[in-house]
């Protein structure tokens, strides 16, 4: 059982029993596959949003990243058949609006997303192999995150599945667009209630971690346990 759990929360979904949403949820696709690279110590958290995007968009994927004996490498993205984008607020990241969406439509696309603390995200854009090179491209600015239960450096940095919803805002259909995003406020009514979820976000949560020790090439390190 993961840290600053108290109670047993289920595999799928991350909340406890009682508040179960895997029968609920949603299943749909987006016009671009996602590749979630998912920082090792983000895999048992209650509150980590990831897993729920991998069981609600049919075209993502989890990528563990800096996982004890299993160090990270670009392989895991795979070939060079498909154009990778990581998505990023850095200051050289071009906009991911309507008409990027556009300009990509027909042409082989996935976009890899980090999960992690925003430490955790900047350490992985700036070295992980195979994801320090990708082009970057980041959200337009948009109103500030409704995800309250673990905290951001900026109220303008979002969690996982948030990011998800808008990114189908502005690429997706209109139906897939609107699945997400009730499946997300399911999600916020859900994790509101979780005890579990409650606990973490007063022991620091996804909060600034100032013991982030991520080796440049992935690995797992004894620190970062």
């Amino acid at each position: 059982m993961p840290r600053h759990t108290l109670q047993p929360r289920c595999a799928g979904c991350g909340l406890i029993p009682a508040r179960c949403l895997c029968a609920k949820l949603p299943r749909t696709e987006l016009p671009w596959p996602l590749a979630i690279v998912q920082h090792g110590k983000e895999a048992g958290k209650p509150t980590n949003t990831a897993r729920l995007v991998a069981r609600v968009v049919a075209n993502a994927r989890l990528l563990p990243f800096a996982r004890r004996g299993a160090p990270w490498s670009a392989a895991a993205l795979g070939g060079g058949d498909v154009e990778r984008f990581v998505l990023f607020p850095a200051a050289d990241a071009r906009p991911l609006d309507r008409d990027w969406c556009a300009a990509r439509r027909g042409r082989p696309t996935e976009l890899v997303l980090l999960d992690g603390t925003w430490r955790q995200a900047g350490r992985m854009v700036r070295r992980a192999d195979g994801i320090a090179t990708l082009p970057r491209v980041a959200l337009p600015p948009g109103p500030p995150s409704r995800w309250r239960i673990r905290s951001a450096p900026r109220g303008d940095q979002l969690c996982t599945f948030e990011t998800v919803v808008r990114l189908a805002a502005i690429g997706a259909d209109a139906a897939a667009a609107a699945l997400l995003e009730r499946a997300f406020q399911q999600l916020l009514g859900a994790q509101g209630r979780n005890p579990a979820c409650d606990h973490e976000a007063r022991e620091g949560g996804e909060a600034l971690d100032a013991s982030e020790a991520l080796d440049s090439d992935g690995e797992f390190d004894e620190r970062d346990e």
